[in-house]
Protein backbone atom coordinates (compact mmCIF):
# COMPACT_ATOMS: atom_id res chain seq x y z
CA UNK A 1 0.00 0.00 0.00
CA UNK A 2 1.33 3.44 -0.97
CA UNK A 3 1.28 6.66 0.98
CA UNK A 4 -1.77 8.89 0.59
CA UNK A 5 -2.19 12.61 1.22
CA UNK A 6 -4.06 11.90 4.46
CA UNK A 7 -0.85 10.42 5.88
CA UNK A 8 0.87 13.79 5.51
CA UNK A 9 -1.96 15.47 7.38
CA UNK A 10 -2.02 12.84 10.12
CA UNK A 11 1.72 12.69 10.80
CA UNK A 12 3.60 15.84 11.76
CA UNK A 13 7.14 14.78 10.84
CA UNK A 14 9.10 12.49 8.54
CA UNK A 15 12.53 11.03 9.09
CA UNK A 16 14.91 10.18 6.26
CA UNK A 17 17.97 7.94 6.15
CA UNK A 18 21.07 10.01 5.49
CA UNK A 19 22.90 6.98 4.09
CA UNK A 20 20.48 6.81 1.15
CA UNK A 21 21.15 10.47 0.36
CA UNK A 22 17.78 10.90 -1.34
CA UNK A 23 16.82 14.51 -2.00
CA UNK A 24 13.71 15.37 -0.01
CA UNK A 25 11.03 17.98 -0.69
CA UNK A 26 12.85 21.16 -1.65
CA UNK A 27 10.67 23.59 0.30
CA UNK A 28 10.04 21.52 3.40
CA UNK A 29 12.04 22.56 6.47
CA UNK A 30 14.53 19.92 7.54
CA UNK A 31 17.20 19.32 10.16
CA UNK A 32 20.00 16.78 10.22
CA UNK A 33 20.16 14.93 13.53
CA UNK A 34 23.80 14.77 14.61
CA UNK A 35 24.89 13.64 18.09
CA UNK A 36 28.00 15.37 19.43
CA UNK A 37 29.85 12.03 19.42
CA UNK A 38 29.20 11.53 15.68
CA UNK A 39 29.93 14.93 14.17
CA UNK A 40 32.50 13.40 11.80
CA UNK A 41 29.71 11.23 10.35
CA UNK A 42 27.20 14.05 9.90
CA UNK A 43 26.78 13.17 6.22
CA UNK A 44 25.12 9.83 7.00
CA UNK A 45 22.97 10.95 9.92
CA UNK A 46 19.15 10.92 9.61
CA UNK A 47 17.20 14.00 8.57
CA UNK A 48 14.00 15.23 10.25
CA UNK A 49 11.40 16.90 8.00
CA UNK A 50 8.69 19.22 9.34
CA UNK A 51 5.51 18.12 7.56
CA UNK A 52 3.14 19.99 9.86
CA UNK A 53 4.94 23.27 9.19
CA UNK A 54 4.70 22.90 5.41
CA UNK A 55 2.00 24.37 3.20
CA UNK A 56 -0.54 22.06 1.54
CA UNK A 57 1.23 22.53 -1.80
CA UNK A 58 4.59 21.51 -0.31
CA UNK A 59 3.00 18.46 1.34
CA UNK A 60 1.43 17.50 -1.98
CA UNK A 61 4.80 17.84 -3.71
CA UNK A 62 6.36 15.65 -1.02
CA UNK A 63 3.77 12.95 -1.66
CA UNK A 64 4.21 13.16 -5.44
CA UNK A 65 7.97 12.79 -5.00
CA UNK A 66 7.57 9.70 -2.80
CA UNK A 67 5.09 8.08 -5.19
CA UNK A 68 7.36 8.74 -8.18
CA UNK A 69 10.31 7.17 -6.38
CA UNK A 70 8.16 4.19 -5.43
CA UNK A 71 6.96 3.76 -9.03
CA UNK A 72 10.58 3.76 -10.25
CA UNK A 73 11.56 1.16 -7.67
CA UNK A 74 13.86 3.63 -5.91
CA UNK A 75 14.32 4.20 -2.20
CA UNK A 76 11.90 6.82 -0.92
CA UNK A 77 13.10 10.18 0.36
CA UNK A 78 11.62 9.24 3.75
CA UNK A 79 11.83 6.03 5.74
CA UNK A 80 9.15 6.82 8.35
CA UNK A 81 6.40 9.18 9.45
CA UNK A 82 6.16 10.34 13.07
CA UNK A 83 3.11 11.33 15.12
CA UNK A 84 4.12 13.07 18.33
CA UNK A 85 2.49 13.91 21.64
CA UNK A 86 0.59 17.17 21.92
CA UNK A 87 2.64 20.31 22.62
CA UNK A 88 5.91 18.62 21.69
CA UNK A 89 7.98 21.14 19.77
CA UNK A 90 10.26 20.35 16.87
CA UNK A 91 13.28 21.18 19.05
CA UNK A 92 12.20 18.74 21.78
CA UNK A 93 11.53 16.01 19.22
CA UNK A 94 14.84 16.56 17.46
CA UNK A 95 16.72 16.37 20.77
CA UNK A 96 14.98 13.14 21.74
CA UNK A 97 15.67 11.52 18.36
CA UNK A 98 19.28 12.68 18.35
CA UNK A 99 19.99 11.41 21.86
CA UNK A 100 18.86 7.92 20.92
CA UNK A 101 21.26 7.71 17.98
CA UNK A 102 24.03 6.72 20.40
CA UNK A 103 23.34 3.56 22.35
CA UNK A 104 25.70 2.17 25.03
CA UNK A 105 26.18 -1.58 24.64
CA UNK A 106 27.54 -3.69 27.52
CA UNK A 107 31.14 -4.71 26.93
CA UNK A 108 31.35 -2.51 23.83
CA UNK A 109 30.54 1.09 24.71
CA UNK A 110 28.62 3.77 22.77
CA UNK A 111 27.51 2.71 19.27
CA UNK A 112 25.63 4.36 16.41
CA UNK A 113 22.06 3.11 16.71
CA UNK A 114 20.13 3.04 13.41
CA UNK A 115 16.75 2.63 15.08
CA UNK A 116 15.12 4.79 12.39
CA UNK A 117 15.94 2.22 9.68
CA UNK A 118 12.73 0.19 9.10
CA UNK A 119 14.79 -3.00 8.77
CA UNK A 120 16.10 -2.40 12.30
CA UNK A 121 12.88 -1.04 13.77
CA UNK A 122 10.89 -4.10 12.72
CA UNK A 123 13.29 -6.35 14.66
CA UNK A 124 13.37 -4.12 17.74
CA UNK A 125 9.69 -4.87 18.27
CA UNK A 126 10.55 -8.38 19.46
CA UNK A 127 14.09 -7.73 20.68
CA UNK A 128 13.20 -4.87 23.06
CA UNK A 129 10.85 -5.05 26.02
CA UNK A 130 7.75 -2.80 25.98
CA UNK A 131 9.46 -0.48 28.50
CA UNK A 132 12.52 -0.23 26.25
CA UNK A 133 10.34 0.49 23.21
CA UNK A 134 8.54 3.20 25.16
CA UNK A 135 11.96 4.69 26.03
CA UNK A 136 13.03 4.51 22.38
CA UNK A 137 9.91 6.20 21.04
CA UNK A 138 9.96 8.92 23.68
CA UNK A 139 7.60 11.73 22.56
CA UNK A 140 6.64 9.81 19.37
CA UNK A 141 3.32 8.06 19.92
CA UNK A 142 3.06 6.49 16.47
CA UNK A 143 5.67 5.51 13.91
CA UNK A 144 4.72 4.55 10.34
CA UNK A 145 7.44 2.91 8.25
CA UNK A 146 7.81 1.12 4.93
CA UNK A 147 9.05 -2.46 4.68
CA UNK A 148 8.29 -5.53 2.57
CA UNK A 149 6.30 -3.39 0.15
CA UNK A 150 3.87 -2.18 2.81
CA UNK A 151 3.47 0.66 5.28
CA UNK A 152 3.36 -0.59 8.85
CA UNK A 153 2.14 1.46 11.81
CA UNK A 154 3.63 1.01 15.28
CA UNK A 155 2.22 2.60 18.44
CA UNK A 156 4.22 3.37 21.57
CA UNK A 157 3.57 0.71 24.24
CA UNK A 158 1.20 1.87 26.98
CA UNK A 159 3.70 1.25 29.76
CA UNK A 160 6.08 3.38 31.81
CA UNK A 161 9.17 4.06 29.74
CA UNK A 162 12.48 2.76 31.02
CA UNK A 163 14.69 5.54 32.40
CA UNK A 164 17.58 4.17 30.37
CA UNK A 165 17.73 1.50 27.66
CA UNK A 166 19.40 -1.09 29.92
CA UNK A 167 20.60 -3.23 27.02
CA UNK A 168 21.30 -6.84 27.98
CA UNK A 169 24.16 -8.99 26.68
CA UNK A 170 21.67 -10.95 24.55
CA UNK A 171 20.32 -7.73 23.02
CA UNK A 172 23.83 -6.36 22.45
CA UNK A 173 24.77 -9.53 20.56
CA UNK A 174 21.71 -9.11 18.32
CA UNK A 175 22.20 -5.37 17.76
CA UNK A 176 25.82 -5.86 16.71
CA UNK A 177 24.61 -8.39 14.13
CA UNK A 178 21.67 -6.46 12.78
CA UNK A 179 23.51 -5.93 9.50
CA UNK A 180 24.06 -9.68 9.17
CA UNK A 181 20.40 -10.35 9.95
CA UNK A 182 19.32 -7.86 7.30
CA UNK A 183 21.79 -9.20 4.73
CA UNK A 184 20.27 -12.67 5.12
CA UNK A 185 16.73 -11.28 5.04
CA UNK A 186 17.61 -9.50 1.80
CA UNK A 187 18.65 -12.85 0.32
CA UNK A 188 15.49 -14.57 1.55
CA UNK A 189 13.03 -11.76 0.68
CA UNK A 190 10.25 -12.59 3.20
CA UNK A 191 6.81 -11.88 1.77
CA UNK A 192 5.33 -9.95 4.69
CA UNK A 193 6.19 -7.75 7.66
CA UNK A 194 5.31 -10.61 10.02
CA UNK A 195 7.71 -12.88 8.13
CA UNK A 196 10.47 -10.26 8.47
CA UNK A 197 10.02 -10.34 12.24
CA UNK A 198 9.77 -14.10 12.67
CA UNK A 199 12.64 -14.86 10.30
CA UNK A 200 14.78 -12.27 12.06
CA UNK A 201 14.32 -14.22 15.28
CA UNK A 202 15.21 -17.48 13.56
CA UNK A 203 18.38 -15.94 12.14
CA UNK A 204 19.43 -14.68 15.56
CA UNK A 205 19.06 -18.18 17.02
CA UNK A 206 21.35 -19.54 14.29
CA UNK A 207 23.90 -16.79 14.95
CA UNK A 208 23.87 -17.68 18.63
CA UNK A 209 24.39 -21.36 17.78
CA UNK A 210 27.31 -20.37 15.55
CA UNK A 211 28.85 -18.47 18.46
CA UNK A 212 28.33 -21.45 20.76
CA UNK A 213 30.19 -23.61 18.23
CA UNK A 214 33.18 -21.30 18.62
CA UNK A 215 32.64 -19.28 15.43
CA UNK A 216 33.59 -15.72 16.32
CA UNK A 217 33.97 -14.01 12.94
CA UNK A 218 30.80 -12.39 11.62
CA UNK A 219 31.39 -13.85 8.16
CA UNK A 220 31.48 -17.36 9.63
CA UNK A 221 28.39 -16.74 11.73
CA UNK A 222 26.56 -15.45 8.65
CA UNK A 223 27.51 -18.52 6.59
CA UNK A 224 26.47 -20.84 9.42
CA UNK A 225 23.10 -19.08 9.74
CA UNK A 226 22.56 -19.34 5.97
CA UNK A 227 23.05 -23.09 6.16
CA UNK A 228 20.62 -23.27 9.06
CA UNK A 229 18.05 -21.38 7.00
CA UNK A 230 18.49 -23.21 3.71
CA UNK A 231 19.69 -26.73 4.58
CA UNK A 232 18.02 -27.72 7.86
CA UNK A 233 17.48 -25.97 11.22
CA UNK A 234 19.52 -28.69 12.94
CA UNK A 235 22.06 -29.27 10.20
CA UNK A 236 24.83 -29.12 12.81
CA UNK A 237 23.58 -32.45 14.26
CA UNK A 238 24.55 -34.31 11.10
CA UNK A 239 27.77 -36.38 11.41
CA UNK A 240 29.29 -34.70 8.38
CA UNK A 241 28.79 -31.26 9.92
CA UNK A 242 29.86 -32.42 13.36
CA UNK A 243 33.15 -33.57 11.86
CA UNK A 244 33.60 -30.21 10.14
CA UNK A 245 32.85 -28.28 13.34
CA UNK A 246 35.21 -30.47 15.36
CA UNK A 247 38.09 -29.83 12.96
CA UNK A 248 37.96 -26.13 12.22
CA UNK A 249 41.33 -24.90 10.87
CA UNK A 250 42.78 -22.79 13.67
CA UNK A 251 45.04 -20.76 11.35
CA UNK A 252 42.28 -19.68 8.94
CA UNK A 253 40.82 -16.19 8.95
CA UNK A 254 37.35 -17.68 8.48
CA UNK A 255 37.55 -21.24 9.86
CA UNK A 256 33.95 -22.24 9.13
CA UNK A 257 34.03 -21.03 5.55
CA UNK A 258 37.29 -22.87 4.95
CA UNK A 259 36.03 -26.07 6.64
CA UNK A 260 32.84 -26.17 4.56
CA UNK A 261 34.28 -24.91 1.26
CA UNK A 262 34.46 -28.42 -0.20
CA UNK A 263 30.82 -29.26 0.51
CA UNK A 264 28.82 -29.60 -2.70
CA UNK A 265 25.09 -29.07 -3.24
CA UNK A 266 24.57 -32.83 -3.14
CA UNK A 267 26.26 -32.93 0.28
CA UNK A 268 23.77 -30.43 1.63
CA UNK A 269 20.95 -32.39 -0.02
CA UNK A 270 22.13 -35.50 1.78
CA UNK A 271 22.29 -33.66 5.12
CA UNK A 272 18.75 -32.37 4.59
CA UNK A 273 17.40 -35.76 3.55
CA UNK A 274 19.07 -37.58 6.43
CA UNK A 275 17.72 -35.19 9.02
CA UNK A 276 14.24 -35.21 7.51
CA UNK A 277 14.07 -39.01 7.48
CA UNK A 278 14.57 -40.55 10.96
CA UNK A 279 14.84 -44.02 9.39
CA UNK A 280 18.16 -43.21 7.76
CA UNK A 281 21.09 -44.74 9.59
CA UNK A 282 23.69 -42.10 8.81
CA UNK A 283 22.47 -39.67 11.49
Amino acid sequence: MSLVYADLREYAYAIADGVLARTGPARMASQTLVPAQLTRSAGVMPVLYDIAGATPLVREAALVLALAQEADGDDLWLCALLDVDENVTKAVLAQALTTRLVLPLPGVGPCFFRYFDPRVLVQLQWLFTPAQMAWLMGPVRRWKYSIAGAWEEMSRPAVFAAESPGITAHQAFALQRMNVINTLLERLQPASVAAYRSTGQVILRHLEKARDHGLHRLQDQEEYAWHGLTVHPDFDRHPLMQEKLANLPADADFPYRVATADLRPQDFDRIRDDLNDPSRTSV
